[in-house]
């Protein structure tokens, strides 16, 4: 697209996006050790609390006025919550090894 727009503008620059530029930063730094273990360390946590009615709670608590349902939407059906719990928990321990 913008190789298009250049042959019809060949003065005008092509800008990328807020969210593509978002993305081409994450995927740049999936090469930083780092940052990748971050970033799975972010998506474990999140996980682990997502999947509990209770340690949500215990967040929501914590946090108060802060506390953003959307960012820990219910991504699990409450009858699957402790088989999740069980291997939320296994991920922690091996995490600590």
């Amino acid at each position: 697209m913008s190789k298009a727009f250049k042959e019809g503008c060949p003065r005008a620059s092509h800008v990328h996006c807020r969210s593509h530029n978002l993305n081409l930063v994450t995927q740049s730094c999936k090469s930083v050790n780092p940052i990748r273990n971050l970033f799975d360390s972010v998506v474990q946590l999140t996980f682990f609390l997502s999947a509990s009615a209770s340690r949500k709670n215990i967040l929501k608590e914590e946090l108060g006025e802060h506390f953003d349902e959307t960012i820990l939407g219910p991504i699990v059906q409450e009858d699957e919550e402790d088989e999740i719990e069980d291997k939320s928990a296994e991920l922690l321990v091996k995490s600590k090894k």
